[in-house]
């Protein structure tokens, strides 16, 4: 059986560190609403900035190839810490539905870790973000066309109710890998012959890996 700790990552998303960094420097946010579809760079005007979502969900795209890296839920404070090169390899961040959220500059974030004494949560926020980053890099550098699309299927399959009935299997691979539609159309037509997953309208409705 095909199995990935990307579930077991999002299980383990470090909710109460989020909540109280963004409770404790709330009254310091100015509070955004974004439109589906709404692209919020983390980098403006040459200054890295830090995402505050407090309700809805996001895509975390790779701006320089459009690959996306992970959807996330509120809450969730993005930006400090997560690699980058330079503002072209930097992440863009889409919304998947209705959003709420903020953006500081870095160095405001920073200054206020130090002064509400926060740097503790930020560490295992931080932590965990290194896990996530390393282990998806780490699936997408595997050669293995047929592992790393059973590793996205077992994703989504793990994924919240909004992003599972509202994005097709197919989607979710090619927007995550540089596989062609073509090979992941006869992956999937192939999984489905043989009774390992259930799709309706592309859909996926279930996913038997074990089978």
């Amino acid at each position: 059986m095909m199995k990935s700790q990307l579930p077991h990552l999002h299980e383990s998303k470090p909710i109460s560190e989020m909540t109280a960094i963004i409770n404790a420097m709330e009254d310091k946010l100015i509070i955004r609403h974004g439109r589906k579809n709404k692209r919020i760079f983390l980098t403006i005007r040459g200054e890295r900035q830090v995402l505050f979502l407090l309700n809805g969900h996001i895509n975390v795209v790779r701006q320089w190839d459009l690959r996306t890296l992970a959807n996330m839920r509120a809450p969730f404070v993005l930006g400090s810490g997560v690699p980058s090169v330079d503002e072209d390899n930097h992440f863009v961040i889409r919304a998947i539905d209705d959003i709420e959220y903020a953006l500081l500059p870095m160095a405001t974030f920073e200054k206020y870790l130090d002064d509400l004494n926060l740097w503790k949560p930020h560490a295992t926020i931080l932590t965990w973000m290194l896990m996530w980053y390393h282990l998806y890099h780490n699936m997408l550098a595997e050669n293995d066309h047929g592992r790393t699309a059973h590793i996205l299927l077992d994703a989504l399959s793990h994924e919240s109710e909004l992003i599972r009935q509202n994005t097709t299997a197919l989607s979710y691979i090619q927007d995550r890998t540089l596989f062609s539609r073509s090979w992941i159309m006869q992956f999937l037509a192939d999984l489905k012959r043989s009774g390992k997953i259930e799709l309706k309208r592309g859909i996926l409705v279930k996913f038997n890996p074990s089978d």
